[in-house]
C-alpha cells in the first residue's frame, strides 16, 4: 500500500461498518473509479483513508459517494475538517434546500450530509467565527457549531458553550430540574419538569409534544396523519386498561 497524500487522500468514517474488510471498500470503489485509480487504502478502527492517482478521481468520489453494506458512504478530504453546525428553532417546514442555501454563505455545506433530525448541517472551508444567532427570511435561529466555531455569549470566548460559563451572572443561572432561576438542580426541591414543554408528570423522551413536533420534522405533509393514528391507538389501549 502506498502513503497518504494528503492532496490525494479521502476519507470516510467506518463507526457503523464492523469488520469491514479492505476487498469490501475495493468493491464499493469500484463501481464509481476504476481500481487501477486507487493507490492505497487504509483501514483503522474509526476511518478508512482512501488515496487515488488523480484529482479528477478523488473529487469524484467525494461527489458520488459509494455504497458500502446497502449503506450511503460520503467521503471528506483529508485536509479539510468539517465543522458541524446544530441549527435550532428551525421551522420544520423549512426544506433542506432552503437551509443549504442560508449557510452557504458561512462555508461550504455538504450534499447529502445534512441530519434532518438532529437539524445538524455539515460545512467545509467555515469562516472562522460562527454568529449565535441569525435569521432565515422571518426566523431568527441559533447556531452551535463545533470546532470552537461559536463563542460564549457572556465572555466571548470560543472554548465552552454559553451555559457552562463561569462568567455568566447569577440571576440567570437556571435550574435544569424545575427550569426555574435562581438556583441549580443539585439544590431544588420542585418537582422535575420536562425541559420541552415545561409541563411537570413526564421528561422530554415521554413528551407527546416533543414526538409531535419531531415526527413533522422527519414526515412533512404525512405526520398529521401518523399523530393522529398514533393517539387513536394510544387512547385504544387506555380503554383496553380501563376496561380490564
Amino acid at each position: 500500500m502506498g502513503d497518504i497524500n494528503r492532496d490525494l487522500s479521502i476519507h470516510f468514517s467506518t463507526k457503523y461498518l464492523y469488520g469491514l474488510k479492505h476487498n469490501e471498500v475495493l468493491c464499493a470503489i469500484e463501481d464509481v473509479i476504476s481500481r487501477e485509480s486507487i493507490n492505497s487504502i487504509q483501514l483503522t478502527e474509526k476511518n478508512c483513508v482512501v488515496t487515488v492517482k488523480e484529482k479528477n478521481q478523488r473529487d469524484r468520489l467525494i461527489t458520488v459517494g459509494i455504497k458500502i453494506r446497502d449503506r450511503s458512504v460520503n467521503f471528506v478530504e483529508i485536509d479539510k475538517q468539517l465543522t458541524n453546525v446544530t441549527i435550532k428553532d428551525l421551522p420544520y417546514e423549512l426544506s433542506d434546500s432552503f437551509v443549504t442555501t442560508q449557510m452557504s454563505q458561512f462555508g461550504q455545506v455538504v450534499q447529502g450530509l445534512i441530519r434532518r433530525v438532529s437539524l445538524k448541517t455539515p460545512l467545509k472551508n467555515c469562516v472562522p467565527i460562527l454568529p449565535n444567532k441569525i435569521s432565515f427570511g422571518k426566523h431568527e435561529i441559533r447556531l452551535f457549531a463545533d470546532n470552537n466555531r461559536t463563542s460564549c455569549k457572556f465572555c466571548n470566548g470560543t472554548d465552552h458553550p454559553s451555559f457552562k460559563c463561569r462568567d455568566k451572572p447569577q440571576q440567570l443561572r437556571k435550574c435544569y430540574n424545575c427550569h426555574q432561576p435562581g438556583h441549580i438542580s443539585k439544590d431544588c426541591l420542585e418537582e422535575v419538569v420536562c425541559n420541552y414543554c415545561l409541563l411537570a408528570g413526564h421528561i422530554k423522551r415521554d413528551c407527546e409534544k416533543y414526538q409531535d413536533d419531531k415526527t413533522r420534522r422527519e414526515m412533512g405533509e404525512y405526520a398529521d396523519e401518523i399523530i393522529e393514528g398514533r393517539r387513536g391507538q394510544s387512547q385504544s389501549f387506555d380503554e383496553s386498561i380501563n376496561t380490564v
